[in-house]
């Protein structure tokens, strides 16, 4: 492939794209897109009047064939106007803003991909598409974004029914994400069920004074009760200070309680107790993000302090966790402060089909910052998206699979902190269940119980196809989550330490209805041997599947 006519780039750099060398069989789709990666070159840095043509030249005898790339060059194209349509609610600014690029600038493709993108990850439209008709003059285009509002209201609601004293439970949240089209976000959740009733209210402004700097607060009033609670009631007694030997009813040592959860063993009812918890908090936020070619690099940081309030009868109960027994008819402050960093260079954040994802977040607890509970908390997560193919079926629906990656390790460390038992400032963890890491068996450990720890590295993987756009998306699973009861048994990582599952299932991908739906296979590898675990589902005398629904919550 030789070049004729251009002399903004030397025919050395147009020559560098081209993959089809002489000598070679020709492929057509290679000499396609050598001749397509031309001409982006020329678009992506405005000379999109240019004039480029390909002919071909055959040599009948010699059975060869060349191709001839003749450039006719113009200026460089320049932006005269940025128009946007359908935009009813959303006020104009919110759209302008997300855009890299600007009336007067020099057209460039790259930037306005990005801008295109940028506003359909607002999540604010349902359709977003662009025309680039002539300008008034020569040399000009405009820009004209027309979008397709659609609602940006989330209500989520349900009603449960049940036995007991209070049979009716349900959940209401409403969240606006884009408040009176200035592009903000209020929210408002109330939950009222049995075991816990939650009021909160919570406000977002991602672009404070004009910039790429996001604030937001949170203030929540709830009472739980905490059920399935570890005792200590029965000799041997242990007290603040015997955490490291320490062992919860009907255990005597902690050797023994270890063993007895590695074997998968669970306390019985009798064991275990409840209390009331009643909690105040307010959470504020901040964050910065900017633009760079490997994605939108960000930092953030929250702050948060809860006031805590717990009730139990002393008389018949004693917790095993030295922090809920301290908290026993009185106030206790749990201040905690989390920065973090992030890299997202997804396509599209909703439903993404290709670009990474990666975060390090690090919560510090008590400490400095006083309180009743000591510890940090690092989270790691990566992840990946990348379409394998993309095939045209109908006019307006394409077939693709979509590979979906996910690991996230999480680990609870000590804190330096000053402990009024031993009146000295030293290391150490006070925490309580709540505070721990778990595998819910919904969206970490797919199929498995509820268990908690201090230590979860937590593997997904999974091939997605779209069968309504926007909407569903099929599924294919495979999980491996690996907890640990202390963050120092990592050291002795092994298989065994592993929950697997697999599955197929339905993802809604619409912001109002989070809904992920599975049917899963869980199972571990016991020294070398397979063990499968029963699910909830019988379909045969020696096959069961776990049925497993997730409401929203995970944006993986």
């Amino acid at each position: 492939m030789t070049f004729e006519g251009n002399r903004v780039f030397p025919s050395s750099q147009l020559e560098a794209l081209v993959t089809q060398r002489k000598g070679k069989a020709v492929s057509l789709q290679k000499v396609q897109d050598d001749f397509q990666r031309v001409v982006d070159l020329y678009t992506e840095n405005g000379y999109i009047f240019n004039q480029i043509q390909r002919r071909e030249v055959r040599d009948e005898p010699a059975k060869t064939v060349a191709y001839v790339v003749a450039i006719t060059e113009y200026d460089k194209a320049h932006i005269e106007r940025i128009v946007f349509k359908g935009n009813e609610k959303t006020s104009e600014e919110v759209l302008r803003r997300e855009l890299s690029i600007v009336e007067g600038d020099v057209f460039n493709r790259a930037k306005i991909i990005d801008g295109y993108r940028a506003l359909y990850n607002l999540q604010y439209f349902s359709s977003v598409t662009l025309d680039t008709p002539a300008g008034s003059a020569p040399g000009l285009i405009d820009l004209v974004f027309t979008v397709e509002e659609s609602s940006t209201a989330d209500i989520n609601f349900g009603v449960m029914f049940s036995g007991g004293d209070f049979p009716i439970s349900g959940t209401i949240k409403w969240n606006e994400r884009n408040f009176r089209g200035n592009g903000q976000t209020l929210g408002v959740n109330v939950e009222l069920s049995p075991v816990k009733q939650l009021a909160s209210l919570n406000f977002y402004e991602p672009w404070l004074m004009g910039i790429r700097w996001s604030a937001g607060a949170t203030l929540s009033v709830e009472h739980s009760t905490e059920t399935d609670v570890l005792q200590d009631i029965l000799a041997p007694v242990f007290s603040a200070g015997d955490e490291e030997i320490a062992a919860p009813d009907p255990y005597a040592t902690r050797e023994e309680y270890l063993a007895a959860l590695a074997a998968g063993e669970t306390i019985p009812d009798q064991y275990l107790m409840s209390y009331e918890s009643f909690e105040v908090s307010l959470a504020l936020n901040t964050g910065y993000r900017m633009k760079t070619e490997a994605g939108m690099l960000g930092v953030r940081g929250s702050i948060s302090s809860r006031l805590r309030y717990i009730d139990y009868d002393p008389m018949l109960y004693r917790p095993f966790e030295a922090s809920v027994r301290d908290n026993l008819n009185a106030f206790r402050l749990i201040d905690r402060i989390a920065p973090a960093i992030y890299l997202d260079g997804r396509d599209y954040y909703l439903n993404p089909s290709s670009g990474w994802y990666l975060s390090q977040g690090i919560g510090f607890t008590g400490g400095v910052l006083g309180g009743s509970r000591h510890y940090i908390r690092t989270d790691t997560v990566a992840e990946g998206f990348l379409t394998l193919f993309k095939v045209p079926v109908f006019e307006a629906w394409d077939w693709s699979i979509i590979l979906a990656a996910h690991t996230g390790l999480s680990m609870i460390l000590p804190q330096f902190y000053y402990d009024p038992q031993k009146k000295i400032w030293g290391p150490g963890t006070v925490t309580d269940s709540t505070d721990l890491l778990y595998i819910d068996g919904m969206t970490v450990g797919r199929g498995w119980r509820e268990m908690y720890g201090e230590a979860l590295w937590d593997n997904k993987i999974e091939l997605r196809t779209p069968l309504a756009k926007d909407i569903l998306t099929g599924v294919l699973f495979f999980d491996a989550a690996a907890l640990w009861n202390e963050t120092a048994d990592m050291a002795s990582i092994a298989i065994d330490d592993f929950r697997f599952s697999f599955g197929a299932g339905l993802r809604f991908t619409i912001p109002q209805f989070p809904i992920r739906l599975y049917l899963g296979k869980a199972f571990q590898v016991i020294d070398g041997n397979v063990v499968w675990k029963d699910g909830d589902l019988t379909l045969g005398d020696n096959l069961s599947l776990s049925f497993i629904i997730s409401l929203g919550g995970d944006v993986f």
